[in-house]
């Protein structure tokens, strides 16, 4: 069953919306406003950790990346759970299971990578298989700290590269994709500890937008100021866009190039 909030706006979006790494299969339908609720099926999953990745595509037909989230399913019959962490030992921690949730606690744990481990068991007394994930518990809020990070485009070749936690959740660290072809494209993020230990991968899609050959100076959007970079370029030799100012194509930043950009700003054809 889908229910959705439906505001006073009239525009609508397509979403997607799909189950782990396979999009194959996604469940697509409508929006008409900023605000989706979702009653998705989850049974046929396995009782294990899952994403639930959605994506919403924009006025333009691009899909933003997605946005994905991590649950786990167990038994509908599961009544307690137990987990531990790292070299713990076995079961070491044992809670309550409510509405199909297990609350596990993490607040003694050191700051990097971590391994944890869980099982459920059902009220007939029968367990269920143990589930490992790697995960990473992040610096308290105030804190910034480097860790490392290794990703991959496309399942491609595997980077790894120094990246900041800050605010104990967001991580910044740049990705090049200048070699990538214009479209859609997957990356696959993991975090390392010192011992080379890796969080689970995060993967998300993203799209290389083909750039607009009148945004000479590459701020996203075509302005006055592509204009005044032309002629910074032309009267005072400024070369700080050297590389995207041959508006037109022909192999030279000339007063034509001027003209393109003038002509787009007016909607000529």
């Amino acid at each position: 069953m889908l229910a959705m909030w439906l505001g006073a706006s009239a525009v609508s979006y397509n979403y997607r919306y799909w189950f782990d790494r396979d999009d194959s299969n996604a469940i697509t339908g409508i929006m008409f406003s900023n605000k989706l609720h979702l009653n998705v099926d989850v049974s046929g999953l396995p009782t294990t950790i899952h994403t639930f990745n959605i994506q919403v595509q924009d006025d333009k037909g691009d899909w933003t990346p997605p946005r994905i989230t991590y649950f786990a399913k167990l038994s509908p019959s599961a009544l307690r759970g137990f987990y531990w962490f790292d070299e713990d030992s076995l079961m070491s921690h044992e809670t309550a299971v409510t509405n199909g949730i297990l609350e596990i606690n993490v607040s003694d744990l050191s700051e990097g990578v971590h391994s944890l481990h869980y099982a459920a068991m059902s009220s007939d007394g029968s367990m269920t298989g143990v589930v490992t994930r790697w995960f990473v518990r992040a610096p308290l809020p105030e804190e910034a700290r480097s860790l490392r990070c290794a990703w991959a485009f496309d399942g491609g070749e595997t980077h790894i590269a120094e990246c900041t936690v800050v605010n104990g959740e967001a991580i910044h660290f740049d990705l090049d994709v200048s070699g990538l072809s214009y479209g859609r494209h997957r990356v696959d993020i993991v975090m390392l500890d010192e011992n080379g230990n890796a969080t689970s991968d995060v993967m998300s899609y993203f799209l290389v937008v083909e750039p607009d050959p009148c945004d000479v100076n590459c701020d996203g959007v075509v302005t006055a100021a592509d204009i005044t970079a032309l002629y910074d370029y032309l009267l005072n030799n400024d070369m700080t866009y050297f590389d995207t100012l041959d508006a037109n194509g022909d192999g030279n930043i000339t007063a034509a190039d001027i003209t393109v950009v003038y002509d787009n700003l007016l909607g000529a054809e």
